[in-house]
């Protein structure tokens, strides 16, 4: 174990810890009891559960602002897609018109 206390955690993890620790107005060292330090022990753990979730929420948050910009992007390609047949339609639907037209105009001759 450490002698610090500290297992492994980088500074800005433990700033943020002690941060949180500031704000729940838990003091900095502990009267060292038993029960007490077991108390200090149990806010810490909870603290730094608090950053993982936080960090990992983000992350999530992060992930699906990139999921729907991709899926915005996709329908409007396919919206684009969609737009290009309609017309490829028209335009063949005028071809045929016109060549119905010009039949009818032949014939009545």
């Amino acid at each position: 174990p450490s002698v610090e206390g500290h297992s492994g955690l980088n500074k800005s993890t433990l700033k943020q810890m002690g941060a949180i620790l500031n704000e729940l107005n838990v003091p900095k060292e502990p009267i060292p009891t038993k029960r007490s330090c077991d108390l200090y022990d149990g806010v810490r753990k909870e603290a730094l559960t608090l950053l993982i979730l936080q960090k990992m929420v983000l992350r999530k948050e992060a992930e699906l602002t990139a999921k729907r910009a991709k899926l915005a992007k996709m329908r409007g390609e396919a919206a684009a897609k969609v737009e290009a047949a309609v017309k490829f339609e028209e335009g063949k639907a005028e071809e045929g018109k016109d060549v119905k037209e010009e039949g009818a105009k032949g014939g009545n001759k």
